[in-house]
């Protein structure tokens, strides 16, 4: 059933004019009435009384009024609260760790609209074990996930095919207008139990002796920095900007801290994800290094 043949109708029932309803919807009388007539095969059902004088609904036709309006008011509906991020409107579900979302998802982003623009990533933030879980369901089509060349990724992810995209490192920082760094000052570093903590955790310099305390989400360690509240470990890309204008100062550490990022496919990946994923293996590398 086409869609135009209930408004032809619902426009019908309106004027209850044959040559006035065609000429509202565009045109002739002659289609008009053809388009009709093909609703009501569809229907098996008579909804216009064509033996009375002037034209008259059938009691199906009067019955069905409501049911067309309703029709129509639900798909506008559907239409009107769908959100633009969904998989009918271009959208693909993206697993990242909360640290990702700072630098290398937006930029990620970025180069996505300029080259794909129909297609948009839908963030759901996950675990490495929750990733490869979703990955292997197609609950999500790519995922993102931090890399240590001195710690490996979780058993279940590396089973996925991965290309590198982006890097960046693990920095030390402070409030220089309020903090003054000792061994005693408390260490806001990620929480042991998360991808970024593991790399601080098992290359952290011997001579780093300060108390830690261990966070959930870097965005809190660089409050904690600015808030004169202790030293922290925090990815460079989110405490750029505070270190050019001063805010925070940077302590030179004697460890590899660098990580990258790197982006994965779901086997049964939507045309769509594989488009994502074939531009970012062309255009490898394609957001310039944070370090």
């Amino acid at each position: 059933m086409n869609i135009d043949y209930l408004k032809d109708f619902l426009c019908l029932s309106e004027t209850m004019n044959l040559t006035v309803a065609a000429d509202l919807r565009g045109t002739t009388q002659s289609n008009f009435s053809k388009r009709l007539r093909s609703l009501e095969m569809w229907l098996d059902h008579d909804l216009i009384d064509r033996t009375s004088r002037p034209i008259a609904l059938t009691p199906y036709g009067e019955a069905f009024v409501i049911k067309a309006k309703s029709i129509l008011e639900d798909l506008h509906d559907f239409k009107s609260n769908r959100t633009p991020w969904d998989s009918s409107s271009g959208g693909v579900k993206v697993a990242t760790p909360h640290a990702a979302t700072h630098y290398a998802l937006p930029n990620l982003m970025h180069i996505i609209r300029g080259v794909l623009p129909n297609i948009f990533l839908l963030p759901h933030l996950q675990n490495q074990a929750e990733t490869a879980v979703m990955l292997s369901r197609t609950e999500c089509e790519l995922a993102i996930a931090t890399k240590h060349k001195g710690l490996p990724l979780s058993s279940e992810l590396e089973v996925f095919r991965s290309v590198e995209f982006d890097n960046d490192r693990l920095v030390m920082v402070f409030n220089p207008s309020s903090t003054t760094v000792t061994d005693q000052l408390n260490l806001f570093v990620p929480h042991r139990n998360t991808y970024l903590g593991r790399i601080w955790s098992e290359n952290k310099p011997t001579s780093i002796l300060n108390p830690e305390i261990g966070v959930g989400l870097v965005a809190e360690v660089r409050a904690h920095c600015l808030g004169g509240n202790g030293i922290g470990i925090i990815p460079q890309s989110l405490v750029e900007a505070d270190l050019e204008l001063g805010r925070l100062a940077q302590i030179d550490l004697p460890a590899d801290l660098t990580y990258s990022y790197r982006l994965f496919c779901a086997p049964k990946a939507s045309p769509m994800a594989r488009q994502v994923w074939d531009l970012v293996k062309t255009l490898q590398p394609i957001i310039p290094s944070a370090t």
